[in-house]
């Protein structure tokens, strides 16, 4: 089976789409374009995940294989997320309360929720600690020792028939005969399977409670099937209509099952996809003295140009692979506002900011965009008051005293030195340091990998700033950035062996 994101089928038309996919598709942005554009516009890192593998959704169909054994279902649990089973408790997938009609995000809410309460209950509570472990009240069944083991056998005809009836397709009568057959195996299990030795025991305890968990399965799948015919990701082949209870839950206890009332999902006017894109477009908010802090850990800030923002995204991601999480995207392309925005909802744990920033309105831009920082190449009044104003960090250029003492006044202590080795290089910056102690400077402009370490040993640099590890394809990238981060943990390494400021 193969997924098609470059093209619609054809004469689709949103409008003749079922209420609830259009309203799904209307409330996630996604009423525009080719499934592709759909993705890179919501999910920009998913499409370069598997551009990472060479498959690229612009022109590759996608294979995929279909898997049966999701659901909603799980472990009843109480309001601590405590199971019947005093001390037992399950969270996330494990729960039974995801439930199959939720709002979007409910369900990873739900897990986080999940685990925190668990948490607080464990620690509030007080369980006896068992010194003796006590007998169970079922005695040890008689195991059929044979030289011929059919459990594997029987297992695999137990799973094979829950595909063919209980999957994506099922049918009520053929459900209905499955679980009489798994029920009357399960009665007489240990008669009927046989095992060749010890090693067997515990695959053998295991395929006991894989029968109790596809009858209990077939006893909620046959309930939901008759109750509330097809929907969700279930075809009732006996019936096509379709009237789902969001309303209820099934409980399943052993063989039977029930329906009990559950709460009313809340009509909040909030959509999980949107609310994820606008959370991942926000980066995390930090402050100037943090983010130099950041950007003096990684060391080096590579400086990029690029012509779209799927560019970005794919030797971004480069980066990051090998190590580096910082970038400064420079305005010295159309695409550097899109790029951007595209870079911070997809790695939104990388450090991005904007350069070559000349005017107000491209920091507007940029800062609309997510990023975390302004570069400039000099040092602009009004780009400085604005960013100030904006709450942003600004480093503006400066290489002579006089600029030095302008960016002073308006507050700022990390400055750009560009262009670093044209403007004198290290014996520049050596020399500035004496009357400006309390200003570092983020070398820009002639640094390169033999260097790097040289500018970096100055006390008064913070970082580096260069393109020279941008040079290639995305793996050719990947390779640089990591060779560069293995030189940087080397040498902070060292520094700190050394007692000096790393």
């Amino acid at each position: 089976m193969y997924l098609d994101f470059r093209n619609n089928p054809s004469k689709l038309s949103f409008s003749n789409l079922g209420q609830e996919a259009y309203q799904y598709l209307k409330r996630s942005e996604a009423l525009f374009g080719t499934p592709i554009e759909c993705l890179e516009r919501m999910n920009p890192a998913a499409a370069e995940l598997y551009r990472s593998h060479e498959i690229d959704l612009k022109c590759d169909l996608l294979e995929i294989a279909v898997c049966a054994q999701h659901c909603n279902g799980g472990v009843a649990v109480d309001a601590n997320w405590e199971s019947s089973i005093k001390g037992l408790y399950a969270v996330g997938e494990a729960a039974g309360n995801f439930g199959t009609y939720r709002p979007g995000g409910s369900a990873l809410n739900a897990a986080q929720v999940g685990s925190m309460r668990a948490a607080e209950h464990i620690a509030r509570s007080q369980y006896p600690v068992l010194r003796d472990v006590p007998q169970t009240a079922d005695p040890m069944p008689d195991i059929h020792w044979s030289s011929i083991s059919n459990l594997r056998e029987i297992k695999e005809r137990c799973q094979a028939k829950m595909s063919v009836c209980a999957a994506q397709f099922r049918n009520i009568s053929e459900m209905e005969k499955l679980k009489k057959e798994l029920s009357s195996l399960r009665s007489r299990f240990y008669e009927a399977v046989k095992i060749k030795s010890s090693s067997e025991l515990p695959e053998l305890f295991k395929t006991y409670d894989m029968l109790l968990v596809q009858i209990s399965m077939l006893s909620a799948m046959l309930l939901s099937a008759k109750q509330c015919g097809s929907y969700g990701g279930a075809w009732i082949d006996d019936s096509g209509r379709s009237s789902p209870r969001p309303d209820a839950a099934i409980i399943t206890q052993w063989e039977k099952s029930y329906f009990e009332p559950v709460r009313p999902i809340p009509d909040a006017d909030v959509w999980f996809e949107t609310v994820w894109k606008d959370y991942n477009g926000k980066v995390e908010q930090m402050t100037s003295k943090e983010l130099t802090v950041k950007l003096e850990k990684i060391g080096i800030l590579p400086v990029a140009a690029f012509d779209t923002p799927e560019d970005a995204v794919r030797m971004c991601g480069a980066l990051l692979r090998g190590g580096i999480a910082a970038v400064e995207i420079t305005f010295r392309t159309p695409a550097a506002q899109d790029a951007i925005q595209y870079v911070t909802r997809a790695y939104p744990q990388m450090m991005v900011g904007a350069g070559t920033v000349l005017t107000v309105q491209q920091a507007d831009q940029a800062i609309e965009a997510g990023a975390q920082f302004i570069v400039t190449p000099g040092l602009n009044p009004d780009v400085v008051q604005h960013c100030l104003g904006k709450e942003t960090l600004i480093i503006p250029g400066c290489i002579t005293p006089s600029e030095i003492e302008h960016a002073l006044t308006f507050g700022l202590s990390v400055l750009k030195f560009f262009p670093a080795e044209a403007a004198g290089g290290i014996e520049m910056i050596k020399a500035l340091a004496g009357p400006y102690p309390e200003v570092r400077f983020l070398p820009t402009g002639g640094i390169n990998r033999k260097n790097l370490m040289d500018y970096l040993r100055l006390p008064n640099v913070v970082a580096c700033g260069g393109s020279f590890m941008l040079n290639g394809d995305a793996a050719v990238v990947e390779k640089q950035a990591a060779e560069l981060s293995l030189d940087l943990q080397e040498y902070n390494q060292s520094r700190a062996e050394e007692g000096e400021r790393v």
